[in-house]
């Protein structure tokens, strides 16, 4: 009795989870729900979701399939074309068909294949080999595959499982060759971007004592350390955007000497200069914007920008026109940007209009009083009264900033500054060019006319455009 009724238990034990396991398979079907769980407080309650998925059905391989997805797939025999030539040059040839290479034919013309027939071709041949030295590893021939109607099988899954809510970009589809510009769309792993390069570029000229038309050996140096970081929120709606920007531009001269009478019988002569500064400044610009619609934003910005080095206004001249940190301006206003990327076939890579009707600008100079030495500055040329050394005013504000890229090796940007206080204006253009041969060998031209009105004029004197032009080659890397 006791035999009889451990065999009934090891039985009910052995085979009860195989006989419930092929009911539940029977079944099951997908589910996709969510559970209430109540917990000890019944007003509080938390949802669950259950999901319970139907066992995996391999999917059943047919002709078609097999055509246009014969990776990943059983060893499917297609056929072979088979000429009976025994001949000993193809005996222990790897691949069945090729024409074997004599020493006569070393210089064939080189017959460049698309990816795609290449792979294709070394599909038949792997398929030609195995065909030939293993055809048990086949497991059937492509003419005994099941044959489907897709049309037909593609209408039931449509209907018996639309897609909603699809969404297909256009331009995605766009053919590989085309003469339009490709677009390479990137994700972005961090709200900033950080961006530095450096350039080093110069210009110059020699001459013999003798030569026969005369002249000066001239040399010129400039360096510029640019580059931004800049901070877009996720949903693009907070933008803050931060550039800065150091150049510092020397070139040789001969001038002639100089002389300062500071009192009777006290003169001082000054040797003839050899260099000048050519370009000295330093430029930080930060703006914060918030998104009102489309492509506008509320903004607010500030800049500073100031100089290191003496600059006399003149080869032969003891008014300096720049000293260190002289002058000091700092700007600042509140308005409304407009912010455009990509347009026009992705030439114009950016395209900003900033317009501050309420903006602040405030000028200071550290040193406005005759040196010992007979150095000077003039702070009429900056707005600020004499025996003053600052300027605070507020006005309107328009800067307009342009990225534009016409070749991928040519970049051109553009400053446009324009500030009046009621009173007069003050226009500031700034266009710089480079054109990049090579990674770290490049070519720049800075064009910056400007317009002063502002400006304390002597006597008799009035504003004019004022141009300046500098063209250099030389090294450029970017660090960032």
């Amino acid at each position: 009795m006791k035999m009889k009724t451990v065999l009934i238990l090891f039985c009910l034990a052995y085979f009860f989870p195989l006989l419930a396991t092929a009911a539940i398979e029977e079944d099951v079907t997908f589910v996709y729900d969510y559970v209430e769980v109540n917990e000890q407080d019944e007003s509080e309650s938390e949802l669950i979701e259950v999901i319970k998925i139907e066992p995996f059905e391999p999917i059943m391989l047919d002709s078609a399939r097999f055509r246009y997805n014969p990776l990943f797939s059983p060893l499917i025999f297609r056929g072979m074309n088979i000429h009976l030539d025994w001949r000993e040059d193809y005996i222990g040839t790897l691949f069945y068909g090729k024409t074997p290479r004599t020493l006569s034919q070393p210089f064939d013309p080189i017959e460049i294949l698309h990816p795609e027939e290449i792979l294709a071709n070394l599909r038949q041949d792997a398929h030609t080999h195995i065909a030939r030295i293993a055809p048990q590893l086949f497991r059937t021939t492509i003419a005994c595959l099941p044959q489907i109607d897709w049309d037909e099988r593609r209408a039931q899954m449509t209907a018996a499982a639309p897609i909603r809510q699809l969404r297909l970009d256009d331009n995605f589809f766009s053919p590989v060759v085309s003469a339009e510009r490709l677009v390479v769309h990137t994700r972005r792993l961090s709200p900033w971007e950080n961006r530095g390069n450096a350039m080093l570029q110069f210009s110059q000229n020699s001459f013999s004592e003798n030569w026969h038309q005369g002249g000066n050996n001239f040399f010129s140096l400039l360096s510029v350390v640019s580059g931004h970081f800049n901070y877009e929120s996720r949903e693009r709606r907070v933008r803050w955007n931060n550039t800065y920007e150091w150049r510092t531009g020397i070139n040789t001269v001969n001038g002639d000497p100089m002389t300062f009478v500071r009192a009777p019988g006290d003169t001082i002569v000054h040797p003839g200069r050899r260099t000048m500064p050519s370009d000295d400044m330093l430029r930080i610009n930060s703006e914060f914007s918030v998104r009102a619609v489309g492509a506008f934003s509320y903004s607010a910005s500030a800049a500073f920008q100031t100089n290191f080095f003496d600059r006399p206004a003149g080869l032969n001249s003891l008014e300096m026109r720049t000293r260190f940190l002289t002058p000091i301006e700092i700007n600042a206003g509140i308005g409304m940007t407009y912010q455009q990327n990509n347009i026009w076939d992705n030439r114009i890579r950016s395209l900003s209009v900033e317009v501050s009707p309420l903006s602040y600008r405030f000028i200071h100079l550290t040193d406005t009083a005759r040196t010992s030495d007979g150095f000077w500055i003039n702070p009429g040329r900056f707005g600020v009264k004499p025996g003053e050394n600052q300027l605070q005013e507020f006005g309107s504000r328009v800067i307009v900033r342009t990225d534009f890229r016409p070749i991928q090796q040519l970049r051109i940007n553009s400053l446009f500054n324009f500030f009046t206080n009621y009173e007069g204006v003050l226009i500031n253009w700034e266009i710089t060019s480079e054109l990049s041969f090579s990674r770290f060998f490049s070519a720049r031209l800075m064009l910056n006319p400007r317009f002063d009105t502002i400006a304390i004029l002597p006597e008799g004197e009035r504003a004019r455009i004022q141009y300046r032009q500098i063209l250099t080659v030389g090294f450029s890397y970017r660090f960032l």
